[in-house]
């Protein structure tokens, strides 16, 4: 349960926070006020969400209240929200911090005066002398919290009195590193995949204190997934996502989370996702162009002449000096795809969700004169059949159609048709519809289509190559509450 606890007044501006947030069964707020004051009459203050607590004290006993909320709660954690923090909308804030992690509680609407002293305050903190944020507390002892604002880095503090009697009272500045949690709660991270012995002594070096536990174990992730504060990796990932509890960031082994968001996104609404963005880049990008070269030089029937034991040469080929490319996904891997074939003199037109015109010519108008197309596209409903059959059927004879993205970009079925009468010159494509391809598929005896399994980024067995990633992400988490390669949930990549 998480419990937020206000004596604020200003219900115009705590309406909207109050609507922000689900109404769920475990956050309740506990509004205080002293008896003395007039009823409360806003329709939102019915809602079985909010108690309502009338205090023998003055108005002002801003102390006395809210210890009278403590006396009725007793387990779960809680927020105190004060005045100036609804001012400054950080409710929200509030909600994706605290909800679904094993915060304790936490103050908003504080000041750390100079002497280090912390008290509430109601009023705007002046410029170079104090710092509002946030403060994590033990409801029980108050040892270690940590502060922070938006703008500075954050500090750790020793609290040195009980939940009762924080206001005013002098904590000590700490060089320690960043401490989310209290002492006495486990940290833990979580590895699925089997992770070297190496790989886990150096992220143990890096926060010594937590607990790390490397499994490809069903029952043993389900198990772990309930302490984690982070998670790495994608085996068995969405079967034990929802047994998640307190998860703040999923650093998942895969460019794309197409697959994770809609099987599991009901689990993420408040977590973090980082990919693994680059980390593949170059040797995608290598694959593509081996793609491209293979089939310009009909390679792939040179191959098909060998198991035949036929001496066949190609005939009329040409270089790619002042061939025309399109690429489709002209983000980091597009990017990375392109500047490779400038080297061989190619004309290269990227297209993404910023460029979509050349010379206010869209790009779908000038499909007639490319002599490549390249997809290397994330799964979203606006990439969804972007190449159907009004594009294909656009397609010059000479054409050449390769998917290293996502199968569901291409009108699949009708592609493999145009390429069964020789409308296109050929297609190679690293992903399909369905995967495995099945053996009695007839995309098998297609001559002028090259199969590449889902290779482009190849299998690992003895090191994963995103690890080195791993560990500098997980670094920058520890000591400075940020990290690499995040994804917006929203755009899907």
């Amino acid at each position: 349960m998480l419990h937020i606890i206000t004596r604020a007044y200003r219900f115009d501006l705590l309406k909207p926070m109050f609507d922000s947030l689900p109404k769920v069964d475990d956050i309740h707020w506990h509004i205080s006020k002293s008896k003395h004051r007039e009823d409360i009459v806003y329709d939102f203050l019915k809602s079985p969400n909010i108690t309502i607590y009338n205090v023998d004290c003055l108005d002002t006993d801003r102390t006395t209240k809210t210890n009278h909320v403590f006396d009725h709660i007793k387990d779960g954690y809680f927020c105190l929200l004060d005045d100036d923090t609804i001012f400054h909308h950080l409710m929200y804030d509030v909600y994706k911090i605290c909800v679904g992690r094993k915060f304790i509680g936490m103050v908003m609407g504080t000041q750390l005066n100079e002497d280090g002293s912390v008290r509430l305050i109601a009023q705007e903190p002046t410029a170079g002398k104090v710092d509002t944020g946030q403060c994590l507390a033990h409801v029980d002892c108050l040892s270690q919290v940590r502060w922070s604002h938006k703008d500075t880095r954050a500090r750790d503090f020793i609290f040195w009195n009980d939940v009762y009697h924080f206001y005013n009272k002098v904590c000590t500045y700490t060089n320690k590193p960043i401490s989310w949690y209290n002492k006495s709660v486990k940290r833990v991270l979580l590895l699925l995949y089997k992770a070297s012995d190496d790989h886990i002594k150096r992220l143990q070096l890096i926060a010594p204190s937590w607990t790390i536990f490397s499994t490809i174990d069903f029952e043993e992730a389900k198990k772990w997934m309930g302490e984690a504060e982070i998670v790495m990796g994608n085996h068995n990932l969405c079967e034990t996502l929802p047994y998640q509890k307190r998860l703040v960031l999923l650093q998942t082994s895969s460019s794309g989370v197409d697959k994770i968001l809609k099987s599991s996104g009901e689990y993420l609404k408040t977590v973090n996702i980082s990919n693994t963005r680059g980390i593949y880049t170059r040797e995608i990008a290598e694959h593509t162009i081996g793609l491209l070269f293979t089939m310009h030089r009909e390679l792939h029937l040179l191959r098909d002449a060998q198991r035949k034991h036929e001496w066949r040469r190609s005939e009329n080929l040409s270089t790619l000096n002042n061939k025309n490319v399109l690429i489709l996904g002209y983000g980091n891997l597009g990017k990375h795809i392109g500047d490779k074939l400038k080297i061989f003199g190619m004309n290269i037109f990227g297209v993404n969700t910023k460029t979509y015109s050349f010379d206010n010519v869209h790009w779908k108008d000038l499909l007639p004169k490319m002599n490549f197309i390249i997809l290397a596209l994330p799964d979203t409903p606006q990439t969804d059949n972007i190449l159907s059959k009004k594009e294909l059927d656009k397609l010059s004879s000479s054409a050449i159609v390769i998917n290293v993205g996502r199968a569901k970009a291409i009108d699949q079925k009708y592609l493999f048709s145009l390429l069964k009468t020789k409308k296109i010159k050929g297609a190679a494509l690293d992903v399909f519809s369905e995967e495995p391809l099945p053996k009695d598929h007839s995309a098998w005896d297609i001559t002028n289509l090259f199969i590449s399994p889902h290779t482009a980024r190849s299998k690992e067995t003895d090191h994963y190559k995103y690890q080195d990633f791993f560990e500098l992400n997980f670094k920058t988490y520890v000591t400075e509450n940020k990290f690499y390669n995040l994804v917006d949930k929203n755009k899907g990549y």
